[in-house]
């Protein structure tokens, strides 16, 4: 069953929402934040995953592809600590890094978050996300145009996907391999592998057959088979504008007709579909896209006889190339920059262009790649064959040892059987007795702890909810610029947040009767600083806590007190030249605890600190000392409280 937010909780996601809906971009983007980071706390990460998918898919279509990315990663850093989400971080990193690839050309950032899923998987296996990330390494070194490595990373991943029976992932790995046979233009290779792709689909789901369709479509193209293939890429062109979620996969679809067109002397058609692509990869900001685009409409006006246009798109690809290392980008460029100079008439560069890429061409289509991924490919089956046998054989050989065990053992079992259903009766008549027992009492129990557990979590939740409401408060008095009201309700939300701590250490601890005293002083002061303005790992805050269970009373008193003073002594105290240095301490003094707090700051002559008019905190501070029947003392930058009404676990 899935957990149900609670009514409060849905509440303030309502008023954040309305919130926002009236905010600009930048304060968008900051209730969004708060939204998910709210979900995740309250153990929604299904929630929190959707807030963040969509957020960063609405910055993805606007072209705001940093925005889009740096969500992802604050969601991916947030998921790091949690152990019962580490698929989910797996998975993101994988994500995160075929973004920086495909959208940024970040190639090193791809690698790092690359890096982070595999190390992760070490010590987490997981078949499917490991097979996704073999098929992630592949591309990313197929970006590259180490077509032979590729190949290797895609049969890695056929082969975990296959292990599992995902479907899905079987004709995608397929589609990749087809992919860079195509590339590499053994056609028929990459023919077969097209049709089990979208065999796979078919049982699998049909998410990716469209794409499958394009690239059939591509294939006949390059096969001469002018009809079959415009027909198949008008197949995919239907099928993307069918379905919204693959809107993003349309400049890939208008490019490959445009190529098509082309290649068949289509030239209006073809500069129609060219010219949808620039305006889409444009927005989206993706430069190997525009790049690739460019070279498209110069190819489309050379053969119109548009010198002067084919040379202004070659000239922007040309700016945008000298940042990356794009090998086959720039094959195509040669291509078309020859094309250019031999219509111009200038064959000193058109043979100058051509000497450049016939030598990239050699690298990247060498008839020594070819062989090697083909050979890459036998031995894969080879494998996958021998491992079948193996698997035969020794299923027979444990088929034949449990057998003879079955023999064996059957002897034994005939004497004893009288016995021992004589005994299993008996024992079974005693363990229904126990068993009625101990479920009465365990029903009791259980009843107990849910009762309690469920106190305290609506007790931190409606604390929570408070605090909350207080800081939404605190900015918008921090709008209307009313400092002094800014800063009492801080001050009272640092007074709630010590409060609802209690609880929050009782809800997740086995035992209710009381809370650990060093534990919630660390977490008090983990709160309290930053809020404060200080470092908690640099502040000069010297603790010595007695490792004590308090009740809940003494424990959220303390931490009241503390709270008071460590906030009196940075607004009042006059810090020597050593800097301000803060002693807290808590410890058991025969019947009585003492607490005591101590600060650097300057005193008066006569040894007394100089106070202000007693405000709330003082207050505050004189109200519990009563409430603990304690005896509250200041000397000096000191302030002593022995407390002589608590109660210890």
């Amino acid at each position: 069953m899935k957990k149900m937010l609670p009514p409060s909780r849905l509440l303030c996601y309502l008023l954040v929402w309305c919130l926002g809906s009236c905010s600009e971009l930048s304060g968008q983007a900051a209730t969004d934040t708060l939204t998910w980071q709210q979900a995740l706390t309250d153990g929604q990460p299904n929630l929190a995953r959707r807030i963040v998918r969509q957020g960063s898919r609405a910055h993805f279509d606007r072209g705001e592809n940093e925005r889009g990315l740096a969500l992802l990663h604050s969601y991916w850093q947030a998921l790091a600590p949690i152990d019962s989400l580490r698929s989910e971080y797996i998975d993101l990193a994988l994500d995160l890094s075929r973004t920086c690839s495909a959208r940024l050309d970040w190639l090193d950032s791809s690698q790092y978050y690359q890096g982070q899923a595999l190390a992760t998987l070490a010590h987490h296996p997981d078949s499917m996300l490991l097979g996704k990330a073999y098929t992630y390494q592949g591309l990313y070194y197929k970006r590259l145009g180490y077509t032979k490595i590729a190949m290797e990373w895609f049969l890695r991943s056929l082969s975990v996907k296959a292990a599992i029976g995902y479907e899905r992932g079987v004709g995608y790995s397929h589609y990749l391999i087809g992919w860079l046979y195509h590339e590499q233009r053994l056609y028929d290779k990459s023919l077969i592998h097209y049709q089990k792709a979208i065999q796979h689909a078919k049982l699998g789901g049909r998410e990716r057959q469209m794409i499958y369709l394009q690239s059939l479509g591509e294939l006949y193209a390059d096969l001469g088979e002018e009809s079959l293939a415009l027909d198949y890429l008008h197949q995919a062109l239907a099928a993307y504008r069918a379905q919204p979620q693959h809107q993003h996969f349309l400049p890939t679809i208008h490019k490959a007709l445009g190529n098509t067109y082309h290649k068949f002397g289509h030239l209006e058609q073809a500069l129609d579909h060219r010219r949808r692509v620039l305006n889409i990869v444009e927005k989206r900001r993706n430069r190997s896209y525009i790049i690739g685009a460019l070279i498209s409409l110069a190819q489309s006006q050379l053969a119109l006889g548009q010198l002067g246009e084919a040379r202004r798109y070659l000239d922007r690809a040309a700016r945008l190339m000298e940042q990356f290392s794009l090998p086959r980008l720039r094959l195509r460029y040669y291509a078309i920059e020859n094309d250019y100079h031999r219509a111009r008439g200038d064959y000193r560069c058109a043979w100058t262009v051509q000497e450049r890429y016939q030598l990239l061409q050699d690298s990247l289509y060498s008839t020594q790649t070819s062989a090697q991924i083909l050979e890459l490919e036998q031995l894969y089956e080879n494998q996958k064959e021998e491992k079948r046998v193996a698997t035969l054989e020794h299923q027979r050989q444990l088929g034949v040892e449990k057998l003879r065990r079955q023999r064996g053992r059957g002897r034994l079992l005939m004497g004893f059987s009288a016995i021992l259903l004589l005994l299993l009766a008996l024992i079974s008549y005693l363990f229904y007795q126990i068993r009625i027992k101990n479920q009465s009492l365990l029903s009791a129990l259980d009843e107990r702890q849910l009762l309690i557990r469920e106190i305290h979590h609506r007790v931190k939740n409606n604390l929570q909810l408070v605090s909350s409401m207080l800081f939404l408060q605190s900015v918008d008095l921090d709008r209307q610029r009313e400092g002094r009201s800014r800063s009492l309700l801080r001050e009272m939300q640092r007074r709630i947040k010590s409060m609802a701590l209690v609880h929050q250490k009782l809800y997740h601890e086995s035992a209710f009767g009381g809370v650990a005293a060093p534990a919630y002083v660390e977490d008090l002061l983990a709160h309290l600083l930053p809020a404060l303005g200080l470092d908690p790992q640099g502040a000069q805050v010297a603790r010595e806590v007695e490792d004590l269970w308090l009740d809940t009373d003494t424990t959220m008193a303390i931490g009241l007190l503390l709270n008071e003073w460590l906030t009196n002594a940075l607004k009042h105290a006059e810090p020597r030249e050593e800097g301000l240095r803060l002693h807290l301490s808590l410890r058991r003094r025969e019947e009585q605890l003492e607490l005591r707090f101590w600060d650097n700051g300057r005193v008066e002559a006569n040894g007394q600190v100089a106070e202000s008019t007693p405000g709330f905190g003082q207050h505050l501070i004189r109200a519990l000392a009563e409430k603990l029947d304690a005896r509250a003392e200041r000397k000096g930058g000191a302030w002593q409280l022995l407390i002589c009404r608590f109660r210890m676990r």
